[in-house]
């Protein structure tokens, strides 16, 4: 509930004056977006996700709920995967032409700050760097856990792939396998130093 109602008061400072109907549904778009962005960090599933903003939608007032609805029902999965793939709220939102293609890009300090998250956007910076770290993380431990119980490095690898589908989001299943499958050997020697996953991830693997 907490969630909906900071999510209500932002829609209500953003869009109180007199948007046109293409500029709500442009902002409504990013603002989706945002809120998706910052529940991922917070490792919500993409059920959790979904539901979340679908039950904010019922909360906007009613000439807004249609056009949040739009953007949930029918873009949310697409919204979601474009997230992790670290594409930028307005590309997402150009491509599922919801905002103009000669929309201006805002700039930093423009860009609404939605649910806590301050959206970053410079040169070399990954948004979604932790979100990529706990999947890391996650594969690591998972090894680290059938290492000392003394399985070889076949098997290790098999069981932390399956074990990777405990993630509902689809790339998160992709990252933890792709680590585990192009790095069970450096996870296994690292691990069996006595390093910690914490370690493997950030300065092994580069992930964290």
């Amino acid at each position: 509930m907490r969630f909906l109602l900071v999510l209500l008061v932002a829609f209500l400072a953003l869009f109180t004056g007199s948007a046109t109907a293409g500029h709500v549904k442009c902002e409504m778009c990013e603002y989706v977006i945002h809120s998706a962005t910052d529940l991922i960090k917070q490792n919500f599933t993409t059920t959790e996700i979904v539901s979340n903003l679908e039950h904010a939608c019922k909360f906007l007032p009613h000439k807004w709920t249609p056009t949040c609805q739009t953007v949930v029902d029918v873009y949310g999965l697409t919204i979601i995967s474009q997230i992790i793939n670290h594409e930028t709220p307005d590309t997402i939102c150009k491509q599922i032409k919801m905002c103009p293609k000669n929309k201006l890009i805002r700039t930093e300090e423009e860009k609404p700050a939605m649910l806590g998250f301050h959206w970053k956007h410079h040169h070399g910076h990954n948004p979604l760097k932790k979100f990529e770290c706990r999947a890391c993380d996650y594969a690591v431990k998972s090894a680290e856990k059938h290492i000392l119980s003394g399985q070889n490095t076949a098997d290790v690898e098999r069981y932390v792939d399956q074990e990777c589908n405990n993630f509902e989001i689809h790339e998160a299943i992709h990252i933890c396998k792709k680590v585990i499958h192009e790095s069970v050997n450096k996870i296994v020697t690292e691990i069996k130093k006595h390093e910690t996953p914490g370690n493997v991830c950030k300065h092994t693997l580069h992930m964290c």
